[in-house]
């Protein structure tokens, strides 16, 4: 990640409900925030889940995707969140 990159930024979660203790089961493959925000979110080709793209990713392991965004694309973010159908998605900002 490029120095600097951190500030102004903002940190993306991406909660798999299937892994969370909850009971919520997410049994089919939600396409909406990818739609809504395809610079920052992307269907993992291993179980269909909503996932920060590799560009942004800096944890990512089936139960949870985390990903830092620079400032210019809140915006998208933040409707991918609320497009989200479960709430899966949380977007925190850097202190920076």
């Amino acid at each position: 990640m490029p120095a600097g990159s951190l500030l102004g930024g903002f940190l993306v979660l991406c909660l798999n409900p299937a892994y969370s203790g909850r009971s919520i089961r997410w049994l089919v493959i939600n396409v909406s925030a990818p739609a809504a925000c395809p610079e920052v979110f992307e269907l993992g080709i291993d179980n269909g889940k909503n996932k920060v793209v590799d560009k942004y990713a800096v944890e990512s392991d089936g139960r949870i995707s985390v990903g830092i965004i620079p400032g210019e694309l809140y915006e998208c973010a933040r409707l991918g969140a609320e497009v989200c159908p479960v709430g899966a998605i949380r977007i925190e900002a850097l202190e920076g």
